[in-house]
């Protein structure tokens, strides 16, 4: 989950387990405004459905074509959007994993004066210790999708999925 402090709205993030995403929302005071999905596996879309009985008016992103359960919003490469007052979200196509694979880079924008904070969640594209299986990609997409994610500024925080 991603919260922004000025507002309290939050995104949940491949929310599999939709009890403990709630409740840890609610601990946190925060106002789940997006579901972001990365791609169409249970492991990571498994919880949209539920999400969006509890939460019926918030948005289910994933990445056009996927076929992502529950999803309300299909975002393209490139497609930008905000949560709350101070993040501002991109959505990057990396497919290789699948072939409607997204990415989303997250920037507090509090601190472009100074310097951003800056987040990437990757789900199954990158992992600590290497990179998602090609289910539907080739190792061309891959290496594609990969160097996206290498282009991004330095100082990004990356929070891969599973791991």
């Amino acid at each position: 989950m991603v919260v922004d402090d000025a507002t309290n709205q939050a995104a949940a993030i491949d929310p599999v387990e939709p009890d403990k995403v709630l409740a840890a929302a609610s601990k946190a005071g925060a106002l789940i405004t997006h579901i972001l999905t990365t791609h169409k596996h249970w492991d990571h879309a498994g919880g949209n459905s539920e999400m969006r009985k509890v939460l019926p008016d918030v948005p289910v992103l994933g990445g056009a074509g996927d076929g992502v359960a529950a999803c309300t919003w299909q975002v393209q490469e490139g497609e930008v959007f905000r949560i709350g007052r101070d993040l501002r979200v991109e959505c990057l196509l990396t497919p290789g994993h699948t072939m409607g694979h997204i990415c989303y880079a997250v920037t507090d924008e509090r601190g472009l004066k100074e310097r951003a904070q800056r987040a990437v969640f990757t789900g199954d594209t990158l992992f600590v210790g290497g990179a998602g299986k090609f289910f539907e990609g080739s190792p061309a997409d891959m290496l594609a999708s990969l160097s996206k994610l290498g282009a991004l500024p330095p100082e990004t925080f990356v929070y891969c999925g599973h791991e």
